[in-house]
């Protein structure tokens, strides 16, 4: 069995592949994911279900003015993949990340690596992906909040 990995918390989970991968294979370790799309986390409870896992949570939230005060340094890791640049406030975010994790603890990010500025990304390999994804879902997404 593998070693727990203790509290893990995914911001802007989806659907929860991430966690529904990892809370089957450390099943002493509890997971938490928090999405704005009810729809995703309905989905991602359903799996969860389907599997049989009852060490992962999903939680519809907003993150703009994310403060998780009851969790205070709660988490041993943090986890966020493609989801801090699509946030209406990405540092309030950052911060609220900062507050949860243990003094210990890991935040691990994985997010898109490109410019804020046009130029510097006219030699970027999927750059007209970005730009399309970008007002068609990220701008949106980040509107829709306020």
């Amino acid at each position: 069995m593998a070693t727990p990995l203790g509290d893990l918390l995914d911001v802007g989970c989806g659907r929860g592949r991430a966690l529904l991968h990892l809370a089957a294979r450390f099943p002493q370790s509890r997971f938490v994911g928090y999405d704005l799309s009810a729809e995703a986390l309905e989905q991602a409870r359903s799996d969860a279900a389907a599997q049989g896992l009852d060490n992962v949570a999903f939680e519809a939230r907003d993150l703009t003015g994310f403060d998780d005060t009851p969790y205070a340094r709660r988490f041993d890791l943090i986890t966020a993949f493609d989801a801090i640049h699509d946030q209406a406030d990405p540092q309030g975010v950052l911060n609220g990340i900062r507050a949860t994790l243990a003094d210990d603890g890991v935040f691990l990010m994985q997010d898109i690596r490109a410019s804020s500025r046009l130029e510097n990304n006219l030699d970027h390999p999927i750059a007209p992906l970005l730009y399309t994804l970008s007002p068609m879902h990220c701008m949106t997404v980040s509107l829709a909040q306020g």
